[in-house]
């Protein structure tokens, strides 16, 4: 039942996005050569989506057969529970990784703006959505909450591209694991090795007037996390990198879209429940 209600949810999901990408002026049936950049992006996109289904059935719903939905209990709701909220964080991200990796894939391989909008956002919408529906058979149950940030995070990626004033506030993430890591790696498992931070473009935010007065490569950022089994939280201010890639060159700049997404160990403060601050020239996790 459980793999039935997959396929069925799958099939819909790329025959919206195949009738999307075919409507495309720029899509002729000659440039699907097997060599072709619009070809092995489609299969690049395609692979991580069709990956990340068949890896969360392995990791978490084989063997599992009823569906069940979670229940909420007035203690514990949204970012007020179990893991600290960090996990709702965690999917906020990951639809806003999502989003904006295969939207540069795509773009990189020559696709206009409008379809590579289209495919990434079927794509990652369906991708949260599935991820949901099979937790509703694992022993997680279907989390509509987790679903909400999972749209959330698409929101940003979209509004960003829709209002480039929200360029200058971008989501990213560190993990670095405080104990031995598994492969593959099983990132629920390890959640405080998870940092999230708001990194801000100070340089571009401050003008044409002021712009000589903070560096283009260093933004302040703001970070979540959590401590010990995820029992505390923990609160960051810090720096971020922003490298500097050539945007001249489709390569380098697919690149360095990619990169832009990843937070690199930088100097920070960490303010950790019942502890007191404590400063890192790099802080790791």
């Amino acid at each position: 039942m459980k793999r039935f209600l997959l396929g069925i949810l799958l099939f819909i999901v790329f025959n919206n996005l195949f009738a999307q990408s075919n409507s495309d002026s720029l899509i002729a049936k000659d440039e699907f050569s097997l060599i072709s950049k619009k070809s092995l992006a489609l299969v690049g996109v395609s692979s991580i989506f069709l990956t990340t289904l068949v890896d969360s059935y392995f990791m978490w719903w084989e063997n599992h057969n009823e569906f069940n939905f979670l229940s909420h209990s007035k203690n514990e709701n949204w970012l007020n529970n179990s893991f600290l909220g960090i996990d709702k964080v965690g999917h906020f991200y990951t639809s806003y990784f999502f989003y904006h990796t295969n939207k540069n894939i795509l773009k990189w391989a020559g696709y206009s703006d409008k379809t590579a909008f289209w495919i990434s956002t079927s794509l990652t919408s369906g991708l949260a959505l599935l991820i949901e529906v099979g937790d509703g058979f694992s022993q997680y149950s279907f989390d509509y909450q987790d679903l909400v940030f999972n749209m959330a995070g698409l929101g940003y990626g979209i509004l960003q591209d829709q209002m480039p004033f929200f360029q200058n506030f971008n989501f990213k993430w560190s993990f670095i694991p405080t104990d031995k890591l598994k492969f593959p790696p099983r990132f629920t498992e390890h959640y405080d090795s998870h940092i999230y931070l708001l990194s801000i473009d100070l340089h571009n935010l401050l003008g044409e007037k002021y712009k000589k007065f903070w560096p283009e490569f260093i933004c302040p950022a703001v970070g979540f996390s959590t401590a010990n089994n995820t029992t505390r939280r923990e609160y960051i201010i810090g720096l971020d990198f922003n490298f500097l890639f050539d945007k001249k060159d489709e390569n380098w700049k697919l690149a360095d879209n990619i990169i832009q997404l990843i937070h690199f160990p930088a100097p920070g403060i960490k303010y950790t429940q019942k502890k007191k601050p404590k400063s890192h020239l790099f802080l790791l996790n």
